[in-house]
Order: C-alpha cells, then sequence, then structure tokens
C-alpha cells in the first residue's frame, strides 16, 4: 500500500510549537469547520492520494513533477515568509499599543492583502497539483514525491492562515489569559514584561512562520531577516 510521503517534521514544529501556545490560554482551540476551503482541500489531498494508491506502481519517474514539487515547496516557503515577515513587525508593534491602550488591544492586523494573495495563489497551485495528478496513469516515485509537496504545502499555510486568523479575532482574549496569570499586584510594567519578555512577543508568531518557511528552503540571511532566495527545493 502506498501512503502519502511522510511530512518532514521539521516544517511544521514552529507552526505546531505556536499552536500550542495559543491552545494552552484557549484550551477551546480554533477547529477547521467542516465545511471549510481548508477542509476541502484536505478532501481533494485524500482524492488525490486514493487515486494514486489504486494505479499500477512503476520504478520510473518524471523529471517533470519533482521540478514541478520542488517548485511548489519553493512558493510555499516563500508564502511563510511574507507571511512571518509582516507578523514579526506586526506583533510587537500590538502589544505595544496594547499595552498603553488597553482598548487599542483589539486592532491587530496578521493577515495582510499581501499576504491573503500569496497564499491563495499558493492554495490555487496545490488545487492544480492535486487536479495534475488525478490525471496520471502510474504510481511513479515522482507522483507519489509530488502528492508529498502537495501536501506539505498545503499544511504549513492552511495551518499558518488559520493560526493567524484565530490570533486576529482572539487577540485580547489572549492577552487577557497571558495577563490572568499574574499576580493580582502587578504592575503596569510587570503587566508589559509578560506581554513582551526581553521586549519580545510572548507569542511569537512571526519567528515561528520563518521558522517554517526556512525549514521549507526560504533562505535567511543578514541582519534584515530572510532575502528573497530560494534554494534548490526538494521532495525528499
Amino acid at each position: 500500500m502506498t501512503r502519502v510521503p511522510h511530512v518532514p517534521a521539521l516544517t511544521l514544529v514552529p507552526l505546531r510549537e505556536l499552536a500550542q501556545m495559543v491552545t494552552a490560554l484557549l484550551p477551546q482551540g480554533f477547529p477547521i469547520p467542516p465545511g471549510s476551503r481548508e477542509s476541502a482541500r484536505l478532501q481533494a489531498l485524500l482524492l488525490a492520494a486514493e487515486h494514486l494508491r489504486a494505479l499500477p506502481a512503476r520504478g520510473a519517474t518524471s523529471d517533470d513533477l519533482l521540478r514541478r514539487g520542488a517548485a511548489l515547496r519553493a512558493q510555499a516557503a516563500e508564502t511563510l515568509a511574507i507571511l512571518g515577515k509582516h507578523a514579526a513587525a506586526e506583533m510587537p508593534a500590538a502589544l505595544h499599543r496594547a499595552t498603553a491602550h488597553w482598548e487599542q488591544a483589539g486592532n491587530v492586523t496578521l493577515l495582510t492583502p499581501e499576504g491573503r494573495a500569496a497564499a491563495l495563489a499558493l492554495q490555487e497551485a496545490v488545487q492544480h497539483a492535486l487536479d495534475a495528478l488525478l490525471a496520471v496513469r502510474e504510481r511513479t516515485p515522482g507522483a507519489v514525491a509530488f502528492l508529498g509537496c502537495a501536501a506539505e504545502a498545503m499544511t504549513a499555510v492552511d495551518s499558518a492562515c488559520t493560526l493567524l486568523r484565530a490570533m486576529e479575532v482572539r487577540f485580547a482574549p489572549l492577552l487577557r489569559e497571558r495577563l490572568r496569570q499574574l499576580p493580582t499586584s502587578a504592575s503596569p510594567a510587570d503587566q508589559r514584561e509578560a506581554l513582551l519578555p526581553g521586549n519580545i512577543p510572548f507569542l511569537p508568531v512571526g519567528e515561528a512562520l520563518l521558522g517554517a518557511a526556512v525549514a521549507l528552503g526560504f533562505c535567511r540571511e543578514g541582519p534584515q531577516g530572510p532575502t528573497a532566495s530560494i534554494k534548490e527545493g526538494t521532495c525528499a
């Protein structure tokens, strides 16, 4: 039986750790609704996997599928970097606003138009990849690797967007839960330190996204953070 290739754990570790931090503050979490686009993409992925599983296996592979898989993985890395660069700048600013003016605590935008456009373009690319896989007639290593790249790209970016949307909507409750852990005698300085320990956001969403981007192959060079260069992708 052919299984969906394992998604390298390194890619999703930063996102998983961030999700665990958010869930610890909001135990109800943020489940994916059954009728959501994320749910529909997951069903499409499972359909492509079942299609490949039922095909006759062949040892030879297609360089074209390997190239397309590498390109999809690189696009996912760049999308995560776009999302992460904005979040890394916005989170400290939003937390500083909240500590100065609590009534502004809910004013945070983590998904910008640029980020949404990049995520949408990747989601469309993943859908095209799954459609292409439904047209193959043999289960080659290249086809299985291409499916793995599609699964990794979809999982990483859908997870990132779900986290960002949840944090936008639940930002004020997240801050309240964080501050509730302090003693009642905590001063405003103590509260600022709880939200920005060492001047770093207590929920390092930008770093989590950038860490996932680097794991997928996005180069981070120099003091200004990630560059626009992408390493040669692989589907290993």
